[in-house]
């Protein structure tokens, strides 16, 4: 049997086993990365220093209660597009008038400007 059969298996040479210094690799360094990223805020308009409507709280809450209907509160404390809104639907049937006295009388009704009335 002089010829080689397709079957014959040469032996491969098996290449040896270097390290990884060997190699030219060298295995970077872990960083850990322990800094704070609170995010929690103040909802204390005064001490995140949120800018108070000079507009009385205690107009806008009497407007409100005895004139919300045609929106006079909302006119009064610079919002004048929801305040025709207001005054074309009676309030938004009533519903947008009660939500505007109950945030008024908790203090976070905010201004045209998106100021928060609070002085009374």
């Amino acid at each position: 049997m002089d010829e080689k059969s397709a079957f014959d298996v040469q032996p491969q040479q098996v290449p040896s086993q270097q390290t990884q210094s060997q190699q030219g690799y060298c295995q970077p360094p872990i960083n850990i990365n322990i800094q704070n990223t609170n995010t929690n805020t103040n909802t204390n308009p005064a001490a995140r220093g949120t800018q108070v409507s000079p507009k009385k709280r205690k107009v806008a809450l009497l407007l409100a209660i005895f004139l919300g209907a045609f929106g006079v509160h909302r006119f009064y404390v610079g919002k004048v597009g929801t305040g025709i809104i207001w005054l074309f639907t009676a309030g938004l049937c009533g519903i947008g008038w009660l939500i505007d006295v109950i945030k008024i009388a908790t203090g976070t009704f905010r201004d045209g400007a998106g100021r928060i009335i609070q002085n009374w």
